[in-house]
This record gives C-alpha cells, sequence and structure tokens, in this order.
C-alpha cells in the first residue's frame, strides 16, 4: 500500500492511497487508487474526504453527547419471529417472572451458539429484551425455576397454535459428556462403539413447517420396534400423536424396516450404504451424477438426486409380500470426505472387536471387509484387512446416501434432503452443552438442571428452524448460509442516547441493505428497541 499526492489545475493537492495486485488475466500488476483527501495549503496536513469525515463525525458524536452503540440487527430479526410465532405470550404466561431472561438467553444461543456462561458478558454490548445485569448465579437461578410444570404449560400452548396438522418424529442423539448423574447417561446410551456417552432424545416436528413441537428425552436408544411403539403410544396419551418416523442410520436393518411395513407406520428411514440392494441401486443409477435435471442446491451445497419406485419384499411362510414404497438416492461431492472417515472408523472398531472375541463373526454387511488367518506361535487368528475391497467399496460408493420411505407426501427429493438437512441443523444446535465451562459454571451435568437446560436449547431451535426455513422460502439459501445471514444481521448497529432516549439503525452495506429488505421488510429504515416486546 502506498500514497499518492496529485496536484489539481485549481492549486488543490489531493491524495490518493494505492494498492497492487496481480491481474491474472492480463499477467501484469494492476494499481487501483482511492482519493483519501487533500492536503491543507497552509498547515499541508491530510484534510480526510467527506467519506472519511462522516466516519469521524459519528465517532465524535458518540464520545460528546453521551450516545451508546450497540448490536442490534439480531434482535430486529428475532423479533420478527417472535412475534410471528406469538412465541412471546407462550413464553409470558409459561414464566411470567422470567419471560424476558429466558428469551435473551434463547438469542444468546441462537445468534452465538456458545456456552451460555458467558450470556451476560454478550448482553452487555447486544441489544435484547431483558435489561439489567445477567451472571452466572442468575442463569442458575432461572434454570432451576423452569420445572416440569413450566415446561408443560409451553409445549401444550405451542403445540396447540404450530402451523402443522401432521408431525414427524426425529430419533437424535447429542450432548456427550462423561458425567451419569443424569440418568438417560447413567444407563450409557451412546452411539455403537463411542465414547464419551451420549444423551439420547427424541423431538417431534411440524411435517410441512419442520418447526420443534415436543422434545422428550429417552433413557434407552431406539433398536427395537417395541421399543418405538411403547414411544409412539406414550406420546399419543400426551396428546403428541405422531403420523411418520424420521429415523437414523443407527435404527436401520432389514428386520426394522419390514416391520415398520407389518405395521403400516409412515416412515422415512435413512440407509446404510452396505447392504446389497441398496448398492445394485447405485450401480443401476450413476448416470444421474451427468444428468443436469437431478442436480439441486440446498444451504449452498449441490446434491444430485433420483427418486426410484421400489418394492420391499417380506418372506413369511413361503410367500413373498411385496410393499410398494420410494427409495431416494443422493450423491454429494462435499461429503465423501466425511463419509470416508465414518466408514473407516466403523471398519476400525469392527477390528478391534474381532481381534478382542476371537469366537465372533464380523458383522454380516462388513465381512468381505476382512481377512483372517493365524498366528504361526500361538495359533491366535488373526484380523486383516481386504485393501481392495475397501478402495473398490470407496470408489463405488462414497459421497452417496439414500432414504427409504412409505410415506407418499414424501415423494419430492427435496422435501426429504430438506427434512434430513433439519434433524442435523437441531442435533448440531444441542452440540453446544458439550463444553466445559457450562460444567463448572452452571453446574448443567446435575440431573435436576440439564433437563431446564436442553428446553432453553430446544426454544432456541425453534428460532433456528424457522429462520433456514424462511432463507430457502426466499431463496437466500442459495446465495448465504444461516450463519452468513446471522452474521450480517447482528453487525448491524444502533446508535442510542442514554439522555435523551431514542434509537437509529446506522448505515447498512448493500448485503445489510438486501437482507433486510428481504426477510424484514416491515422494519427496514425503522428504529429499533427491545421494550416493545
Amino acid at each position: 500500500m502506498h500514497r499518492v499526492k496529485f496536484k489539481a489545475k485549481n492549486g488543490t493537492t489531493y491524495v490518493y492511497e494505492g494498492t497492487t495486485v496481480w491481474d491474472e488475466n492480463e499477467e501484469k500488476y494492476r494499481t487501483k487508487r482511492v482519493c483519501i483527501g487533500k492536503l491543507d495549503p497552509e498547515t499541508g496536513e491530510l484534510i480526510p474526504s467527506k467519506r472519511l469525515n462522516m466516519t469521524e463525525k459519528i465517532v465524535q458524536d458518540i464520545s460528546k453527547n453521551s450516545l451508546v452503540v450497540t448490536h442490534a440487527g439480531h434482535d430486529l430479526l428475532l423479533q420478527s419471529i417472535t412475534r410471528s410465532l406469538k412465541l412471546d405470550s407462550i413464553v409470558k404466561n409459561a414464566m411470567p417472572s422470567d419471560w424476558r431472561a429466558l428469551l435473551a438467553m434463547v438469542w444468546y444461543l441462537v445468534v452465538e451458539n456458545e456456552p451460555l456462561s458467558s450470556c451476560g458478558n454478550w448482553l452487555a454490548f447486544n441489544q435484547s429484551p431483558f435489561i439489567g445485569k445477567f451472571n452466572s448465579r442468575y442463569i442458575v437461578e432461572i434454570l432451576d425455576r423452569l420445572n416440569e410444570e413450566v415446561q408443560e404449560q409451553f409445549f401444550r400452548e405451542w403445540i396447540s397454535i404450530a402451523p402443522d396438522s401432521s408431525r414427524m418424529l426425529y430419533d437424535l442423539r447429542s450432548v456427550y459428556s462423561y458425567n451419569a448423574c443424569y440418568p438417560s447417561l447413567a444407563w450409557g446410551v451412546n452411539m455403537e462403539g463411542s465414547s464419551p456417552q451420549q444423551l439420547r432424545y427424541v423431538m417431534v416436528v411440524g411435517k410441512d413447517s419442520l418447526l420443534p413441537l415436543y422434545m422428550e428425552s429417552t433413557e434407552t436408544e431406539l433398536r427395537t420396534m417395541e421399543q418405538v411403539s411403547d414411544l409412539l403410544k406414550t406420546l399419543k396419551k400426551q396428546g403428541v400423536p405422531v403420523e411418520t418416523l424420521n429415523m437414523d442410520q443407527e435404527f436401520y436393518s432389514i428386520e426394522n424396516i419390514t416391520a415398520m411395513f407389518v405395521r403400516r407406520y409412515n416412515f422415512l428411514q435413512a440407509v446404510r450404504i452396505q447392504d446389497a440392494w441398496i448398492c445394485n441401486l447405485i450401480e443401476q443409477n450413476k448416470d444421474m451424477m451427468g444428468d443436469p435435471a437431478s442436480l439441486y442446491l440446498l444451504d449452498g451445497r449441490n446434491y444430485y438426486a433420483r427418486t426410484i419406485a421400489y418394492i420391499w419384499e417380506e418372506e413369511k411362510k413361503n410367500r413373498v409380500i411385496r410393499h410398494p414404497c420410494t427409495v431416494h438416492l443422493f450423491y454429494s461431492q462435499d461429503i465423501i470426505g466425511k463419509d470416508r472417515d465414518r466408514f473407516m472408523y466403523r471398519i476400525q472398531q469392527e477390528r478391534v472387536r474381532l481381534e478382542h472375541h476371537q469366537g465372533d463373526d464380523p458383522e454380516p454387511d462388513l465381512a468381505k471387509f476382512f481377512m483372517f488367518g493365524q498366528h504361526k506361535f500361538t495359533g491366535k487368528r488373526t484380523v486383516g484387512l481386504n485393501l481392495e475391497e475397501l478402495e473398490r467399496h470407496e470408489k463405488a460408493y462414497a459421497g452417496f446416501f439414500a432414504f427409504v420411505t412409505n410415506d407418499p407426501e414424501l415423494k419430492d427429493p427435496v422435501k426429504v434432503l430438506e427434512s434430513h438437512r433439519m434433524q442435523r441443523t437441531i442435533e448440531r444446535t444441542f452440540d453446544d452443552l458439550r463444553n466445559d465451562l457450562d460444567l463448572l459454571r452452571i453446574r448443567i451435568h446435575e440431573g435436576s438442571r440439564l433437563a431446564p437446560r436442553l428446553f432453553v436449547q430446544f426454544i432456541a431451535s425453534i428460532y433456528i428452524c424457522d429462520l433456514r426455513k424462511k432463507l430457502q422460502d426466499t431463496g437466500l439459501d442459495g446465495e448465504y448460509t444461516f450463519k452468513e445471514v446471522l452474521s450480517q444481521f447482528k453487525h448491524m448497529c444502533v446508535l442510542s442516547n442514554r439522555e435523551q432516549g431514542g434509537a437509529s439503525l446506522l448505515p447498512m452495506h448493500e448485503t445489510q441493505q438486501k437482507l433486510m429488505r428481504v426477510l424484514l421488510p416491515e422494519a427496514e429504515g425503522a428504529s429499533t428497541g427491545s421494550a416493545q416486546l
């Protein structure tokens, strides 16, 4: 960077700031110069241009007139969601004395997704429904007051005004913890071969809006149809009937899918790419990667998708019963690395198990990846890897994922993909509980305090899911990610006067103005203030 002086015909000396950059097209350096001001003819000092003077003037006004600058764009955005979903009245009815503090905690989790114990520091510089001191002790008091009665009232009112008549069940896992004080963790509920233990919970969401409606932690993970059936009966008694099951890969098995057909459950089941039937479908439909009509864009990521009519066969008493269903096959170049790591981790876990349990056989879908021998001296079984088969599998199936469904409302691959992406979003929303800061400061590892902490995170997930749905409906998801939109809003600032009151938004750049026009047309150019809540 350099500065250049230029004397005009009228005698004024202008100062330019230049930057030299390499032009790849013309293969030579180019210099970009911007006028930053002119020289005073008497003193020779730089007089900044009007553009820079505006910034300096704002800074001087702030210090002179007791003005305060706070981040408030997120406040406008989340206020709009709060009113449209009527969450303010629901939270107020459920927790009249602390509803503002509860919403402030929720907004902090939505915007920052950081440990809740740091919420007080964030509120000092960011606008929210709450005004006053906020520390870890106060957070603990609020969590202790979020008892089962408060949560039940919230769920009851929220479900009663939810826009969806049909609902879907998500089977989720999250919140790693080494502590077993909480009942669900004490049972040792976790993903296959994973450590530390994981908290398991189910969530009921609207089938069309994809908004979370109800959440309940489970003592055991869902592995059998008997467990699922008992859970559905319990939810129905609680006034939360479920029409469709959305199950992850841990629940997948030929037996479980057949059982869901037999019980006539509507379901969307994630498939493991190991069984012969799905591998054959992938081989038959690899041409979709060369078909532009099969390309979809969601959340800034490209997916190739194909919907296949399929007949699921059930053998029963020497006869074959055929169940018509739909298989949604997807391919994404962006997930190949994660798929490979996940698969290799599973292979390694299986190898360790086979080495420690000499008489065990490998899982049927993994048997072809192992080679067995005998140790020369000890006579013990040795476990090796079939590297050729592993390489062939990676080249053939990495980047593919699939779902099988019998729900007539889930024949659109985009709708299936949106549901899957929203499920992963909710899981990641709860993953911020994996931090030592909250364990030390607000002690969420205690069973009586972890349940309210999950409830606060549940409300935050409502905002996140609603905002993601808005981005999809407006087409902004193709230009900006969810985090980019939040970042743009949280850097919109408000200038307020401590003595005289009143507040106004500071000038915004083009991206912020565009987001305001699309997402908040009623608030564009208006003053803001959380006191309206």
